[in-house]
């Protein structure tokens, strides 16, 4: 039995327990904590077996970068304390030892077992793949006197060399490489150990590339074993030998014990150091396998599910749309200006006061106007029974003079009365107030032309839609939408293009085109709950899209323009 525990929350919890689906006893995790506490290997006898052998219990605190991790714990059938080279290989890799003790179906001796892990040990302590398998080449050479080791991956479905016992630098185009990498393929494609001259006791193999790899190189005696990563083959390890000494079964049992056992290892490395690319590529590639394989219906349907949603969302059409900010004006908007020099004297309405046809405003000081009116008036009378005395005296030079007099006197009493008129400033049509407050202005001078209040029309409304840059090339009068106000969100009103502004201007920080928009179907709407000046949310229909160019329009817009902006 074998287990490895992690530290969480100061405390040892199982990450990996041998064989699978047994529980860790509680006197190993004794053990496995006291080794932590120690930092230290602990190896204790626990107890024996019915059959009266002593069961050896060893721990050993797990460390990464100079950090205490947690512990591996391991239980042994042995009549004799273990090697020290187990111990300084167990030492070295915990998990590496747990696969260890499952990989040979057979049981070994313990100095096979010594020599398997003093074997591993090179590649365990080395952190990137390639000097793992350079240091694990150059051990097997100098362990198994060959001339030398070489070790090559799967890539694709073709082997590539990877490393060599002597250190040399690995290229592909070189022709030893090529006929190693081909003598690897025919142990990998054969799933078993090659050796070469094959012994005359062995079924028979191909290993044409074999032969013609010892021909070249006067080679005496080559072994090819499978890298296996579980069940899947990765790789291939090629030994070489000059002199006349063939490989024993011990030495093939001890190739295949480092095999089963460096694999996953080498394996697990070079994935992690393959680019972005390659990994997201061997995983498609997985989920494809898993997809063909019997079974994972939840993955199969969720698989089919994805591919609905992506073929719905490039094939089922949507109305693309621009959205820009919107204000509520009137058709038409009026400015009352003060129609002479004056005081206010009275003011009846205020914005937002809604008005009819000929109501009175604005009342303006007329006192001083009333008085000349008087005065003249009094003239006028004296002018007339002027001109009436000469008449009966039959003057009629004085009665011209007279006639004239009087009709300058109505003609200014007529201006009077206008001016009078005028002192009370009245509402042209039915209309909103949408501007001037003239509440806190009463008795203030105004001048001939100030404008002093805003009306619009309470039945005729228009919009203007803000529509940013990027979004302008996209617009077309007479294009149709909708807009929402915030005072009610719950009314959509149609909208149509009626003008496009053609200069931007800056509003927030922001270059957008006002859009004028037309307000249809005036007689559904609630005129009555309108008012010019409220804001809200448009949204102008372009034309139609599939989902997916519709909803990453932006997105594709933006990059776009940071690809231009970086590359040119």
């Amino acid at each position: 039995m074998g287990a490895v525990l992690l530290r969480r929350d100061d405390a040892l919890h199982v990450a990996a327990c041998w064989p699978a689906g047994h529980a860790l006893p509680p006197r190993l995790a004794e053990v496995a904590a006291a080794a932590v506490a120690r930092q230290a290997t602990i190896a204790t006898v626990a107890k024996t077996t019915r059959q009266g052998e002593p069961l050896e219990v060893i721990a050993h605190p797990l460390e990464a970068s100079g950090v205490l991790v947690g512990a591996v714990v391991v239980v042994l059938r042995t009549q004799q304390p273990l090697p020290p080279a187990v111990r300084s290989a167990l030492a070295g890799n915990a998990q590496g030892f747990a696969k260890l003790l499952q990989a040979p179906k057979a049981p070994a001796a313990p100095d096979t077992a010594a020599r398997v892990l003093d074997v591993v040990q090179v590649a365990f302590e080395r952190r990137d793949w390639r000097s793992s398998a350079t240091a694990l080449a150059a051990t097997l050479a100098d362990q198994l006197s060959c001339s030398r080791v070489t070790l090559g991956f799967r890539h694709g479905i073709a082997t590539r060399v990877a490393a060599v016992s002597d250190g040399a630098i690995v290229n592909p185009q070189r022709g030893l490489h090529q006929d190693t990498a081909a003598a690897m393929d025919e142990a990998i494609d054969d799933g078993s150990t090659l050796v070469y001259p094959p012994p005359a006791d062995t079924p028979p193999r191909i290993v044409a590339a074999h032969a013609r790899l010892a021909k070249r190189q006067g080679l005496g005696f080559i072994c090819s074993v499978p890298l296996v990563d579980g069940q899947r083959v990765v790789g291939a390890m090629l030994l070489e030998r000059t002199q006349a000494q063939d490989f024993d079964a011990e030495t093939l049992a001890l190739l295949e014990s480092v095999s089963r056992l460096v694999g996953p290892w080498l394996a697990v490395q070079r994935r992690a150091a393959q680019p972005w690319h390659e990994q997201a590529a061997r995983a498609l590639r997985h989920h494809w396998r898993t997809l063909q394989a019997p079974g994972h219906g939840r993955y199969k349907l969720a698989a089919l599910s994805l591919g609905v949603m992506l073929g719905a969302l490039w094939w089922i059409p949507t109305q693309r749309e621009v959205r820009g900010t919107a204000r509520l004006e009137g058709t038409v908007q009026r400015v009352m200006a003060a129609p002479s020099d004056g005081y206010l004297k009275q003011v009846m309405v205020r914005p937002g006061d809604a008005v009819a046809a000929g109501q009175v405003m604005v009342e303006f000081a007329g006192e001083d106007l009333q008085i000349e009116r008087s005065r003249l008036l009094a003239e006028l009378t004296g002018a007339q029974a002027s001109a009436g005395d000469a008449m009966s005296k039959h003057d009629r030079a004085q009665l011209a003079i007279q006639g004239a007099k009087s009709d300058e006197l109505g003609a200014q009493v007529a201006l009077l009365d206008q001016r009078i008129e005028r002192a009370q400033m009245k509402a042209p049509f039915d209309a909103v107030v949408i501007a001037g407050d003239l509440a806190q202005s009463l008795g203030a001078p105004v001048r001939k032309g100030d404008a002093l209040l805003t009306l619009a029309p309470s039945d005729g409304f228009r919009a203007i839609v803000e529509v940013d840059d990027a979004d302008i090339a996209q617009v077309r009068r007479g294009q149709t939408g909708s807009m929402v106000l915030a005072a009610q969100p719950h009314l959509a009103l149609p909208l149509r293009v009626q003008r496009i502004t053609p200069l931007a201007t800056q509003v927030d920080g922001r270059n957008v085109f006002e859009i004028e928009v037309s307000i249809e179907g005036p007689a559904q709407l609630p005129s009555q709950e309108l008012r010019p000046g409220m804001r809200g949310i448009a949204r102008l229909h372009t034309g139609e899209a599939p989902l997916a160019l519709a909803w990453t329009r932006d997105v594709t817009a933006w990059l776009r323009l940071a690809a231009w902006r970086w590359i040119g």
